[in-house]
């Protein structure tokens, strides 16, 4: 990002604007009132690492980046409620309360928590998101003991504007109706500035998850657990043999995940079952320099592209036609059973860690589904792939399977009911290999992502995308979430005037 234009990681998005990177939280305040007094839209940003329009901001808008976001010095722990076990979320024997800056990365993050011996319970598998960036579009890690990061989140501090005949800028800390903080400690600390305490179930559970439509978060509290590792072991079996189980496996295992060859090898789409079990952390802090690394088999091949022009890395995916697609499929599988034949130990931000998205630049779509369901969504991706590659479209990144449980925040793909998510990503410049110099071979990623998105959002399966990846629906969509109308109202109360607009609210018909 430049002082004069942002892009999304892969540089797909890009958008003339002003660009401001506040160091202060009464910076942030001063633009806000900035954005009323001269009527322009702001938006805040991250790292950029969402493939969709929910980030891009409109070229006439002030962005704000905060990545070098400090927080104040206020004492918040003075404000918190005496028996936190008894707030809503509750906070539970062994976790601790920390409250961050929303632009720090989840790298940063991970690594100032393992020098407190701290750590989050479950991530991604990707750290270089903005904290707040991967909660407000529903990122997640996977295993059905955990929601998504979303769920993590005990109170959330934001700067919007609230209606009072007239736009006023405002500060609020928001919470549930049960929250962490003691309302008359907070009002009577002299730290809290002009904060606001807002502590509403509705309010709170839409604003979370609230894809950057409510106004700018400045901070949020975080519930973490102490430090452990994690010890990975994988299992390569074919998916005939894993669907019976799949489903009951993901119920009995605290972290779980699959990843799906997407071509069939000798008759069976070959599947990697990777499991990680808790291990105790070790007694002090290590530098991550010094911790035994993931090394697993695809990170190594991807570091050994690294450098490399990333039509080298297409075509290595790629090459031409059905033939290339097998032998790219054969090697796959072969790095696969690499991964099989060894045990990863290491501390759990260096295990969940596994996207080869550094090296490998993709783009991708991900849907969820109700648990029950996902075989059946599984056997229709199948379909879909099958489909796809009769017309010479053939998608050769593997497939990500994971599960996450059900949240009770509005807008998160997980709400009311426990999730199967299912991720296609596809390298960028993806071609449609029976379409070599025509139109539709420069980029078949639309079409693919498309027509994998439509499989899974179609009534029977009734799938959720991911708000930070691609995706295409508009409109109505939000109806289908049963709290979907709570959402929209209470965005209309928080962006009554329209300064936190973009496209996507556009293209959900948001706007004011």
């Amino acid at each position: 990002m430049s002082d004069g234009e942002w892009s999304d990681w892969l540089g797909q998005q890009r958008v003339a604007c002003e660009v401001r990177r506040p160091a202060k939280v009464d910076a942030v305040f001063e633009a806000v009132e900035e954005a009323v007094r001269t009527n322009r839209r702001i938006r805040a940003v991250g790292s950029g690492h969402s493939t969709s329009d929910v980030a891009r901001p409109p070229s006439d808008a002030i962005l704000l980046s905060l990545e070098h976001l400090a927080l104040d010095d206020a004492d918040w722990k003075t404000w918190l409620k005496g028996d936190l076990a008894l707030v809503e979320p509750r906070v539970r024997p062994g976790e601790q309360l920390v409250r961050v800056s929303s632009g720090q990365t989840i790298r940063a993050l991970n690594l100032d928590l393992a020098k407190r011996r701290l750590a989050m319970p479950n991530l991604g598998s990707y750290d270089g998101q903005s904290i707040y960036g991967a909660i407000a579009t529903g990122t997640h890690g996977t295993g059905l003991g955990f929601g998504p990061l979303a769920d993590l989140v005990s109170s959330i501090e934001m700067i919007g504007v609230e209606d009072a005949g007239r736009p006023v800028v405002r500060h609020w800390r928001i919470e549930p109706t049960n929250g962490i903080t003691d309302r008359d400690r907070f009002y009577g600390s002299s730290q809290r500035g002009r904060m606001s305490l807002v502590q509403d179930d509705e309010v709170f559970r839409s604003v979370v998850v609230g894809l950057g439509c409510f106004g700018i978060v400045t901070a949020i509290t975080l519930r973490v657990v102490p430090a452990f590792q994690l010890r990975e072991t994988c299992e390569v079996v074919p998916w005939s043999s894993l669907k019976s189980t799949l489903v009951s496996r993901a119920r009995s295992t605290p972290w779980l995940d699959v990843t799906m060859l997407p071509e069939r090898l000798d008759g069976e789409h070959w599947c990697q079952v990777t499991v990680r079990e808790k291990r105790p952390a070790l007694p002090h802090h290590v530098p991550l320099t010094e911790l035994p690394p993931r090394g697993d088999a695809r990170i190594r091949e991807a570091r050994t592209r690294e450098g490399k022009e990333q039509s080298e890395l297409v075509c290595c995916a790629l090459a031409a036609g059905p033939l290339g697609t097998r032998i790219a499929t054969q090697k796959l599988r072969e790095l696969f059973r690499e991964d099989a034949t060894r045990t990863i130990e290491s501390e759990s931000y260096v295990v969940f860690r596994t996207s080869v998205g550094d090296w490998i630049p993709a783009t991708s779509s991900e849907i969820g589904v109700d648990v029950g369901r996902s075989v059946a969504a599984i056997d229709a991706t199948i379909a879909h792939l099958d489909a796809m590659a009769s017309r010479g479209f053939f998608h050769v990144s593997p497939l990500g399977i994971r599960f996450s449980r059900a949240s009770s925040h509005y807008l998160a793909m997980q709400y009311g009911r426990d999730t199967c998510t299912i991720e296609a990503p596809i390298p960028v410049g993806n071609v449609n290999v029976h379409a070599i110099g025509s139109a539709t071979a420069a980029d078949a990623a639309p079409i693919i992502l498309g027509s994998f998105e439509r499989t899974l959002i179609d009534p029977r399966f009734e799938g959720r995308p991911h708000w930070g990846q691609r995706h295409t629906v508009s409109g109505g969509f939000l109806l289908r979430y049963p709290k979907g109308p709570s959402w929209a109202r209470q965005l209309a109360r928080f962006n009554r005037f329209g300064l936190f607009d973009n496209a996507f609210t556009g293209r959900m018909a948001l706007r004011r």
